[in-house]
């Protein structure tokens, strides 16, 4: 198996990682097995409520879910898509790795969350590796992979399985799958200890449906509460988004357009192109 690369990227959205016999069959090896784990665990299924909490034991599904068509056909299809390159390996912005199995008409996707962080690039992390002699070291001269032994999610046929809500939203869009955000869950929104909201009462007739949703994505998420300030502040400075606060809570702006950049942040949608240096929206080329 070689491993498709989804990117955060429209052009090219999937990327093939080409590995030698023995890599490949350790991979796949790697994927089966970590499939097999995730199965093991589930002893109930639960259709998805974002605002429900998976148990152990119990695991989230969504049936009909719609998976990108070229992702289908790559994972179909894996020599027909584009290589990725070693020389790009420090620029790519990825979202998952995705593993396969085919049989008969029957497809699964194994899906292993990805970030940055998994990418060690010389000059840009200092690592070392093992010499000849096995006891001297030397600093890292190529780009290095590291996969998880875990997947976050599959799809089988058109069924979406996933335990992390978290997870499983920074790899597939969960959108049309949630309820926009009642009166009551804008207001505890505005109210959170995080939060300073001047006119709450505005904040609440004045949001639309998209902004609803966001909110209510933001609050199924639990980020709000397991990031503390200085931290939010420093994740804003990492994406170039000018975060306003004032003593340890974010500052929500009245201007509409100002608000949705807001949600975008908190909703894990900004990053930073790696060569251009520009800002973009996650799943876009859209500059901001």
């Amino acid at each position: 198996m070689n491993p498709i690369l989804w990117t955060k990227k429209a052009d090219p959205a999937f990327l093939r990682l080409d590995l030698e016999p023995k890599a490949e069959k350790k991979i796949e090896e790697l994927f089966d097995k970590a499939a097999e784990d995730f199965m093991e665990e589930v002893k109930q299924l639960i259709p998805f409520d974002a605002g429900y909490t998976v148990k152990e034991g119990e695991c989230f599904e969504i049936d009909d879910f719609k998976i990108e068509e070229d992702l289908l056909a790559a994972c179909d299809q894996p020599l027909t898509t584009q290589r990725v390159q070693a020389s790009e390996v420090g620029s790519l912005e990825l979202k998952a790795v995705v593993g396969y199995k085919q049989d008969g008409k029957s497809q699964t996707l194994l899906l292993q969350n990805f970030d940055g962080r998994r990418v060690l690039v010389p000059g840009r992390r200092f690592a070392l590796t093992a010499m000849a002699d096995t006891s001297t070291f030397q600093t890292l001269q190529r780009p290095v992979f590291v996969l998880d032994s875990k997947v976050s999610a599959i799809w089988m046929d058109g069924k979406l399985l996933f335990k992390s809500f978290h997870l499983a939203k920074q790899m597939v869009d969960l959108t049309k799958y949630f309820q926009a955000a009642s009166d009551k869950q804008l207001e505890s929104f505005a109210k959170h200890k995080l939060i300073e909201c001047s006119d709450i009462e505005k904040f609440v007739d004045s949001n639309n449906f998209w902004t609803r949703k966001k909110v209510a994505m933001i609050l199924a998420s639990g980020y709000l509460d397991a990031v503390p300030p200085k931290e939010l502040k420093g994740i804003a400075k990492n994406v170039e988004y000018d975060l306003v606060m004032n003593k340890g809570k974010v500052v929500m702006p009245e201007d509409p357009k100002e608000m949705q950049e807001l949600l975008h942040f908190l909703d894990e949608e900004l990053y930073v192109g790696y060569f251009s240096k520009k800002k973009f929206l996650t799943n876009s080329k859209r500059v901001r």
